[in-house]
């Protein structure tokens, strides 16, 4: 058994293995990754198997920019973490906000609603903050 140690991915989103080469796995979950690095490998090593491990990295990591006592970044500990998980890390929405609201930033785009409204539906919202990069409480 062969074991390459701390693998990276690069900026562009691609893993280098030897042998193979260059490997796409840019937004891909871990299960995903492992399978298409896995079906790369078996074009060399027939019946290969390969596993993978997942470590915090930048792009692993989301930017609360304000409205809570400890803005700054934060990790992503899985792909489940929430905005009220991220929310509570920060150490809760400040109390001198009035009507608070939240921002998600993702490239170009901005979401938003109340935090009212994602008490109301943080089981829908919540579930849906791993694509997001950057939060903040207005």
């Amino acid at each position: 058994m062969v074991q390459l140690q701390d693998v990276r991915v690069a900026a562009n989103g691609t893993i280098f293995m030897p042998y193979v080469g260059n490997v796409n796995v840019l937004g891909l979950t871990p299960d995903l990754a492992r399978e298409k690095l896995q079906d790369e490998l078996e074009s060399i090593v027939p019946a290969a198997q390969l596993q993978l491990d997942m470590a915090e990295g930048r792009n692993n990591s989301v930017d609360l920019v304000s409205g809570v006592a400890r803005p700054g970044t934060y990790p992503m500990p899985n792909r489940n973490f929430s905005v009220m998980g991220l929310i509570s890390m920060g150490g809760g929405i400040s109390a001198g906000l009035n009507n608070p609201q939240i921002r998600l930033v993702r490239g170009h785009h901005i979401y938003g609603t109340s935090v009212d409204n994602l008490l109301t539906i943080s089981n829908i919202i919540g579930n849906f903050f791993g694509v997001f990069s950057r939060a903040c409480i207005l």
